[in-house]
């Protein structure tokens, strides 16, 4: 008999191993949450920017911000585009900020890819910027302008417009025969 309790109570005290407090889950899930947290935006505004198609769909995402930006903070806000240089940048026209810089990670400065160029700008009113340079307003109200960037590169084209009447910025591919419409 003495021998049978003694194995019963080895076999008991094996199952009975020591896990994890629900405290200690907690802790190690706040902990994962909070690198996530700090590191899936990061790797958002980078991923895909390496393409052409995914350099317009985050000026894209950028411009519809900006929009959302300047009607809730009651701002205008000025999108700047060089074609020749290749450079975009953000603007804010506020009191005690004469350079206009904008604090925001969103919105900071760029260049176009390399490989991508800036063929055309149109804005209404207004018609064709003959110089690739544009600076559209984003005001409390919305989009100032509604505007049209064609982006190109040897095998495709894009179409990058901001329309005024449903404050919206919305993005593109052309097709041949848009391009030949375009004259691009």
């Amino acid at each position: 008999m003495k021998i049978m309790t003694k194995s019963i109570n080895k076999t008991a005290r094996v199952g009975k191993t020591r896990g994890y407090t629900l405290i200690e889950l907690l802790i190690v899930i706040s902990i994962l949450s909070i690198f996530l947290f700090i590191a899936v935006p990061r790797f958002s505004l980078r991923g895909g920017l390496e393409t052409p198609a995914g350099f317009i769909r985050g000026l894209e995402k950028k411009l519809n911000y900006l929009i959302e930006k300047s009607v809730l903070e009651k701002k205008v806000y000025i999108f700047r585009l060089d074609g020749e240089e290749g450079i975009f940048s953000f603007i804010v026209s506020e009191e005690g900020n004469p350079e206009g810089k904008v604090n925001d990670r969103f919105l900071k400065p760029g260049s176009i890819p390399p490989e991508l160029k800036l063929v055309k700008v149109e804005v209404v009113p207004g018609g064709t910027v003959i110089e690739n340079k544009v600076s559209i307003p984003f005001t409390p109200t919305g989009i100032m302008f509604s505007f049209k960037l064609y982006f190109k590169t040897d095998e495709r084209a894009w179409l990058l417009e901001g329309i005024r009447t449903v404050n919206r910025v919305v993005w593109r591919r052309l097709s041949e025969e848009e391009e030949l419409q375009a004259g691009i």
